[in-house]
């Protein structure tokens, strides 16, 4: 019986592609059609129980009749009792055979064409909405349909995923508001920290007059810089809405100029504890004395690099400037412990907290992040290693070029 099987199979695919109003005039059609094909079935078998009735029931009379002399034989047949009792009864079978045959139809039908055509469908468009009330958008609303049904479940589908699209866009945009604040308060913080630096060292030798005019001058100018630099980044802050859109402004710059203010940054910095702070510069191009390059972008980087090392340092950070006609690059040095296997590959992703070290307060924040992604956009990289004599050294590469 394959072949009935496939006849059925291809009549089903069939109806699933038909629209709605077209299989319910089908379904009508065949309910009209059973309706009068019972009933036909159904009547002559009523009519046949009626001849049998009468002929098993039946009784003949005969009688004689005298008219005018002359006597007539009449023959008489009638029903028995029992006979119009059970004629009766066939009867109401007819009358009720003619109302209830359109009513069974009309149920059987409309259970079939519910079940076959609405049921599967709107259950899972009632499911699909339950689960966008819980916020849930993981259910996909798919029916395997070509009728009106199936295109309404794949609105709902194509609605669910512009909704999920929509939900990612706004964790992605409050994931970015997230860190663009994250970034401000950090960047923010280490300018703070250079300032309350130098502003002990004025509390600590000027009121002893231990500190002479000239060292007075550089550590004000240090504090307006570092004002300045607060000012400016605010500013910059205040016009952006994501990290990605900060801009690299590049301009001519001496390097000496560079490592005199990145050993100004160093001092105020090192007034905060008992690490020293020794900042030296090798030249690897002779005769190179200036670059192209982003000078504030540059002391952002190497400030949140020393507030990280100044954490893990036990005696000493020392801070080399490698200077090219190509390319700047700022080493960093602690004498700390070194970074671990797991913190050279992770340390740079936002708010990486390293499981081995949470009770030591091993946590690297997103400042790293942020000197990592400042130095690519100025064409370079943050590089992260440790020292053959112990410690960390982060490399911060900048093209200037």
């Amino acid at each position: 019986m394959d072949w009935l099987d496939g006849i059925l199979e291809k009549i089903g695919a069939r109806f699933c592609k038909m629209p709605l109003k077209k299989t319910l005039w089908y379904y009508m059609a065949l309910a009209i059609l059973t309706t009068l094909l019972a009933y036909a079935l159904t009547f002559t078998i009523l009519e046949g129980w009626r001849t049998v009735i009468v002929d098993s029931y039946e009784i003949t009379y005969q009688q004689m009749v005298s008219e005018s002399g002359i006597i007539t034989e009449v023959k008489m047949t009638e029903v028995s009792e029992n006979g119009n009792v059970i004629l009766n009864i066939l009867q109401i079978v007819s009358l009720a055979v003619l109302i209830g045959y359109p009513v069974i139809a009309v149920c059987v039908t409309s259970h079939l064409y519910y079940q076959k055509k609405l049921k599967g469908p709107l259950e899972r468009m009632v499911e699909e909405a339950e689960y966008i009330g819980r916020d849930d958008l993981s259910l996909p609303c798919q029916w395997e349909s070509e009728d009106e049904m199936g295109k309404a479940c794949e609105a709902m589908e194509k609605m669910r995923r512009r909704l999920a699209e929509n939900q990612k866009d706004t964790w992605e945009l409050m994931e970015q508001q997230r860190s663009l604040n994250a970034a401000f308060a950090h960047d923010m913080r280490t300018p703070l920290t250079v300032m309350q630096g130098y502003t002990e060292l004025l509390l600590r030798f000027y009121p002893q007059g231990k500190i002479s005019q000239e060292k007075m001058t550089e550590t004000l100018e240090a504090l307006d810089r570092q004002v300045k630099r607060m000012k400016n980044f605010a500013e910059t802050m205040r016009d952006i809405n994501t990290l990605d859109e900060r801009e690299v402004k590049k301009e001519r710059h001496l390097f000496s100029e560079l490592e005199e203010k990145v050993s100004q940054s160093a001092r105020g910095m090192e007034q905060l504890g008992e690490i020293a702070i020794e900042v030296r510069r090798k030249e690897k191009n002779v005769g190179a004395e200036q670059g192209y390059f982003d000078e504030e972008l540059m002391l952002e980087v190497l400030e949140n690099l020393l507030a990280n090392a100044l954490r893990y340092a036990k005696k000493k950070v020392e801070v080399q400037i490698e200077t090219s006609r190509e390319q700047v690059c700022l080493f960093v040095r602690d004498d700390g412990k070194g970074f671990s296997e797991e913190e050279l590959y992770q340390a740079t992703k936002p708010y990486y907290t390293d499981p081995a070290g949470k009770e030591e307060g091993m946590h690297w924040g997103i400042g790293l992040t942020i000197c990592k992604m400042l130095c690519k956009k100025h064409g370079g990289d943050l590089t992260l290693s440790n020292s053959v004599d112990g410690g960390a050294i982060v490399c911060a590469a900048f093209w200037t070029a």
